[in-house]
C-alpha cells in the first residue's frame, strides 16, 4: 500500500480535494471531518502545547488549521514520500517512517499524548488489526486524552 500513496503523493491533496468538490466518495466529508478535528485541537484550553499524535499523517494538511504554536505533532506514515511533503509543511514535526500494523514504533511506548489523530487510514485494516491498534493507541494517551477517529467505517 504505501507504494501506491509513494506514487500519488505529490497530488493527494488536489486528489482528495477533487473528490470532496465532487462530493465523491470516500472523501466527500473529508474537509468537515478535518474541520471538527482542527477546530477541537486548537481550542484546547492548555497553557503549553497540546502534544498529538497522528497515525497516518499523510502530507499533514490537517495542521495547516491549526496554529503551530498551539502543537506539537508525532506522525507516523508508512509512506516516505508523503512523510516528505509533510515535513515540508510541519518542519517541527516529528515524523516517523513505520507501518503501524507492525504495532507502535518502541520509541513512542513511553509517551503520552493528549490527541491521538487517525484519519482515513483504518480502511485499509479489518477489524481485528483496527480493534489492537486502538487497544494499543489507548495506553498512550495522557489523563483525560482523546482519540479521533475518522474513517468511511464510522
Amino acid at each position: 500500500m504505501n507504494r501506491f500513496y509513494d506514487q500519488i503523493a505529490d497530488e493527494y491533496d488536489s486528489l482528495v480535494q477533487e473528490d470532496v468538490q465532487a462530493n465523491r466518495f470516500p472523501y466527500a466529508a473529508y474537509n468537515h471531518l478535518q474541520d471538527i478535528i482542527a477546530d477541537y485541537i486548537a481550542g484546547n484550553k492548555h497553557l503549553s502545547k497540546v502534544k498529538v499524535l497522528d497515525i497516518g499523517i499523510g502530507t499533514g494538511s490537517l495542521y495547516e488549521k491549526i496554529m503551530p504554536e498551539k502543537i506539537d505533532i508525532t506522525g507516523i506514515d508508512n509512506s516516505k514520500t508523503m512523510l516528505e511533503i509533510a515535513h515540508m509543511r510541519l518542519p517541527e514535526a516529528r515524523l516517523i517512517s513505520f507501518d503501524i500494523q507492525k504495532g507502535i514504533p518502541q520509541a513512542l511506548k513511553q509517551e503520552n499524548f493528549d490527541y491521538i489523530v487517525i484519519n482515513y487510514l483504518f480502511k485499509h485494516f479489518d477489524h481485528p488489526m483496527i480493534t489492537a491498534t486502538i487497544n494499543q493507541l489507548v495506553k498512550l494517551l495522557a489523563p483525560f486524552g482523546k482519540i479521533f477517529i475518522g474513517d468511511i467505517l464510522f
